[in-house]
């Protein structure tokens, strides 16, 4: 998704519906998290976060984290080269370490266990 389009969603309060909110977004991975504070004193929500991505069950990892994780692992393909091909498109992604680090773990035999 391109941040110009999503901030689009939060040019007014969904709580209020006042405008203009101040929006602040960050990245974690693959994942977008918006937060923004409604500046209306009356608001019932004046600080609302929305999140791109649900989390894994009994986990705070964003799925797509682990999904992207994932698929590069059973496709047998190169981590780095699909990092580089994200970095060069401007598009989030979990680094190098976390990687290694969903493959030592033993998250990935947890879920393929289930599939």
């Amino acid at each position: 998704m391109f941040l110009t389009q999503l901030l689009l969603l939060f040019g007014f309060c969904r709580s209020c519906k006042e405008e203009n909110p101040q929006v602040d977004v960050y990245q974690v991975g693959t994942q977008a998290v918006v937060t923004t504070t409604c500046s209306n004193p009356k608001c019932p929500k004046p600080k609302d976060t929305w999140q791109s991505q649900p989390f894994l069950p009994g986990t705070k990892q964003p799925a797509g984290n682990f999904l992207l994780c994932l698929a590069i692992l059973l496709a047998g393909g190169s981590a780095s080269k699909v990092f580089r091909v994200f970095s060069h498109m401007g598009l989030g992604c979990v680094s190098m370490t976390t990687f290694f680090t969903y493959q030592r773990v033993s998250t990935f035999k947890k879920y393929l266990s289930v599939m």
